[in-house]
């Protein structure tokens, strides 16, 4: 190839990843917007007592875990989708760094930044954390609704919520790979 080819193969793969990079952004705004509506649902949870349709503990457990899904949602086609059309992308990038040295070495220098690995890592934490305290702060409320019931049935609920979360937790590190630098 000529030098004019490989810059401008250089330029359409930069462009793409910019593509996949800004689609990710989005996915994570909408990510931060969930959470922030999750715990408004919660605030009007707890000052708008009496305008709820059924017992706010329950109403709360509910807000909670339909955020978790939601955080869930959203990382799947982040991360499952556009973050390996990003990578399959930035791989190309990199093979075409090496094969051309002249070329800047920017892909190289960013995974180099973040120890080979990449800022997948950090993103999976982004929505781990969100998802664990959602479905924790769920099974709290679903504990405190029945205060009723018999040990085995409060365990049970903390039980459920922990394999959910450790089932999730097992899927998004397991289905969003870190990969390492050829």
């Amino acid at each position: 190839m000529e030098v004019q080819q490989i810059l401008d193969l250089n330029k359409q793969i930069t462009d793409s990843e910019k593509h996949f990079n800004n689609m990710q952004n989005e996915y994570r705004k909408i990510g931060s917007g969930w959470l922030l509506a999750t715990f408004a649902g919660i605030g009007f949870a707890l000052t708008q007592k009496a305008a709820l349709p059924f017992h706010p503990l329950l109403f709360i457990a509910l807000i909670c875990y339909a955020g978790a899904i939601g955080m869930i949602m959203l990382w799947n086609m982040d991360l499952s989708v556009y973050q390996k059309l990003l990578d399959a992308n930035f791989k190309e990038g990199l093979l075409l760094e090496k094969q051309h040295p002249w070329i800047p070495q920017i892909r190289h220098n960013m995974l180099e930044f973040h120890g080979n690995r990449g800022v997948l890592p950090r993103v999976i934490w982004f929505y781990s954390m969100p998802v664990m305290v959602l479905i924790a702060v769920g099974a709290y409320q679903l504990t405190l609704f029945y205060s009723e019931s018999g040990f085995f049935f409060k365990a049970g609920i903390w039980v459920i919520s922990f394999l959910l979360y450790s089932s999730f937790s097992y899927f998004s590190r397991h289905e969003s790979r870190v990969w390492k630098k050829n």
